[in-house]
């Protein structure tokens, strides 16, 4: 299938402002996680398609639209930026085929011939310097931060799963159970909450293996695993979901 148009808002990792004027790069994944050849680039904006969000203490945000030309079944990282944003990699996310919509009318009426809806993430730069901080790394971020999600095969987030992050962390934790303030729990071992959110903390740059497994009756299975690659001055954001089509058995 030629390129179909990917299109969404970019939501908004804990706190943070309006995701306007977010600079989102799209790069096909090499073998060993890192950037490989370059798909396209497109800012986000708020001044059409955008979506309002009420956050739990009554404020309101507004997530920006974005729209970009990208393959169907290649793995692509996504990486979110800007001079509020924190540079944000996000793996494990490859347009399926059998997910496309044809003539498909964006929220603001624009009618595209094949699209496919998904929702990106952006974090800002208070926000990832404070999470070290809350992990327990008293001198705040110094390397990368590779963290991310766990879910099923229907794309739910899974509770209870453990999860191995390599790179040698010098924390590695999981977060409660509130979307709206995502916060690490430093003394939660029994594994993730309802949102299957994890990270580890000060990670030198390069490949890095992730690997989640749960208990399902009649003992422990594994929810999938994952070849990344980490940036220091960035968080790379995994999305764990069994075994990917691109991967090898």
């Amino acid at each position: 299938m030629p390129g179909v148009t990917l299109f969404g808002v970019v939501d908004v990792f804990g706190d943070g402002g309006d995701s306007d004027s977010v600079s989102i790069d799209v790069f096909r994944e090499n073998p060993d996680g890192s950037l490989g050849a370059s798909v396209g680039s497109t800012t986000s904006s708020t001044r059409s398609c955008a979506e309002p969000e009420t956050r739990i203490n009554g404020q309101m945000r507004v997530l920006g639209f974005y729209s970009i030309i990208v393959p169907t079944e290649v793995p692509l990282i996504i990486r979110t930026q800007g001079d509020l944003w924190t540079p944000m990699y996000a793996y494990g996310f490859a347009v399926p085929n059998a997910g496309v919509v044809a003539n498909v009318t964006l929220p603001c009426g624009t009618v595209v011939e094949n699209g496919f809806e998904h929702r990106l993430l952006a974090m800002s730069v208070p926000e990832y310097q404070t999470l070290p901080l809350l992990a327990g790394l008293t001198e705040g971020v110094r390397g990368a931060i590779v963290m991310g999600e766990v879910h099923d095969c229907s794309d739910t987030r899974l509770t209870w799963a453990q999860v191995g992050v390599g790179g040698n962390p010098a924390s590695r934790v999981y977060f409660n159970s509130f979307p709206d303030d995502p916060l690490p729990v430093s003394d939660r071992s029994q594994g993730t909450s309802p949102l299957g959110l994890f990270a580890g903390f000060e990670i030198a740059r390069g490949p890095v293996d992730l690997t989640a497994i749960g208990y399902v009756d009649p003992g422990t299975t594994s929810l999938g695993s994952y070849h990344a690659f980490a940036f220091p001055g960035a968080v790379t954001y995994v999305t764990l979901q069994g075994l990917r089509a691109w991967q090898t058995p």
